[in-house]
């Protein structure tokens, strides 16, 4: 009952994610085509659960649930998400620019995938990597700006509709991960693999929300960017702040296979979608994939 809750509490933050992913739509329409819009402005809205869980389950002495978390999410994101939307749509192709684009951000991922990689061979995340990792979120995002984005001006009401919706979203967040963390503490239960099967499901709402919203509006590009964004901000924002504030500790048997297949996982959907597009045989290819992956864990 504990964990339905909780999964329900997950629910609750994916809706709030949702007002939060309209707010900055609002605030950014107009500033970046639908690439560049998805890999920012909505991967931004979307990984709010995934960080509000690293905040909470790092200071509550529980990275590791935080970490399995970001790598579970973004199985689900390039694996599930992207094959029910091939699925759905039967075939998933972009432009030539952003084709472009997600060929020139596959080698920023691989960078931070190694670095990853080597900060934990330890089996530690110390705040110093934390502080590395979050730095270069940031300094992507400057890139981003620089390269994309327009000034604009910003409404009072938007403005207020986006605290709003993130203090909603902080909420269903803080007690979701609070009930996962007692759930653990109490039956002694992995906490890394709780992040990577179930809380990644409940934070990767949004990202569903978003591909399925893509698919009716035909924007395959706004779906695509936005889980390379998501991507991004997991392995970058989401890891960098729970190891910030409280160093993880990780199985690293556990974590190196679930890692690996993640990059994996990464660099196959990507590479395929920038060559030839996702059809519907591929659609199925992913979601068979997904399902081993959970047959493995």
């Amino acid at each position: 009952m504990e964990l339905l809750i909780a999964f329900l509490s997950f629910i609750g933050a994916g809706v709030a994610s949702d007002l939060v992913i309209r707010s900055v739509r609002k605030i950014s329409r107009g500033k970046a085509p639908a690439f560049w819009a998805g890999l920012f402005f909505i991967a931004v809205g979307t990984s709010l659960p995934e960080f509000m869980t690293a905040v909470v389950s790092s200071v509550e002495g529980a990275g590791d649930l935080s970490f399995g978390d970001a790598v579970g999410s973004n199985v689900v994101n390039v694996l599930l998400i992207l094959g029910v939307y091939a699925l759905l749509a039967g075939k998933v192709e972009v432009s030539e620019r952003a084709r472009r684009d997600i060929l020139l951000s596959l080698p920023v991922l691989a960078v931070i995938y190694l670095a990853v990689f080597l900060m934990v061979l330890d089996g530690k995340a110390e705040w110093w990597e934390g502080i590395v990792l979050v730095t270069a979120y940031f300094a992507y995002v400057v890139y981003l700006f620089e390269h994309e984005g327009e000034k604009g001006k910003i409404s009072v009401r938007d403005l207020f509709s986006l605290i709003v919706s993130i203090l909603l979203l902080v909420l269903f967040s803080s007690y979701g991960v609070s009930l996962v963390v007692d759930y653990i503490r109490r039956h002694h239960s992995d906490a890394f693999l709780l992040g990577l099967l179930f809380t990644s499901i409940g934070t990767s709402l949004p990202e569903l929300a978003i591909a399925l919203a893509s698919y009716r509006k035909k924007t395959p590009a706004l779906a695509t960017g936005e889980i390379l964004g998501s991507v991004y901000a997991n392995l970058t924002l989401v890891m960098g702040t729970a190891a910030l504030i409280n160093p993880v500790t990780l199985y690293l048997p556990e974590f190196l296979a679930a890692f690996s297949y993640m990059g994996l996982s990464v660099l196959l959907t990507f590479l395929l979608l920038a060559r030839n597009g996702l059809d519907r045989k591929m659609g199925v290819l992913l979601i068979l994939l997904y399902g081993v992956f959970l047959w493995a864990r």
